[in-house]
């Protein structure tokens, strides 16, 4: 095999290989184990405030159409370890940072009710208050609004 065969098929391979992991970069986790993909979330900016659009009807976010169910994102310009996303009734959705209080560490989606930090076992309730520690402080809630099947989550 010459040098050029050899890079072009060395280029072919790195290709094949980088794409895929460039997706699973781009992606975060449901409850339903399905990503909730980055190109789903509309970015807006209304009176100098940014905020995401989240458009519910999208396959991947089609848990929070469940009162109890919740997924995650991954960072962005929100917050940049990720948002947690939890539906607690018909017309409200609660917004958390994914920010473990304790040592910043992302946390999981809610479990029969409980999050888990993925880094020390904090544990966190549906109001994102501590239930173990050892985080001492509630995770930061995110103002949110629901508009049919949009929510809409400000930064800030």
């Amino acid at each position: 095999m010459n040098r050029r065969v050899f890079i072009k098929k060395s280029c072919q391979c790195a290709a094949v290989t980088a794409v895929p992991l460039s997706i699973l970069n781009m992606t975060a986790c449901s409850d339903s184990g399905n990503p909730v993909s980055e190109a789903e979330i509309e970015e807006v900016v209304v009176n100098d405030r940014i905020s995401f659009i989240f458009d519910l009807t999208n396959e991947s976010l089609l848990p929070l159409q469940t009162v109890g169910l919740s997924v995650v994102t991954s960072g962005n310009e929100i917050d940049s370890s990720g948002l947690l996303i939890l539906r607690v009734s018909e017309s409200e959705i609660v917004v958390f940072s994914r920010s473990c209080t304790h040592s910043g560490a992302s946390i999981n989606s809610f479990q029969d009710g409980i999050s888990l930090c993925s880094s020390h076992g904090s544990e966190f309730n549906t109001s994102g208050e501590v239930v173990t520690g050892p985080a001492t402080r509630s995770l930061k809630k995110y103002e949110s609004s629901l508009d049919g099947t949009d929510l809409t989550i400000f930064a800030g």
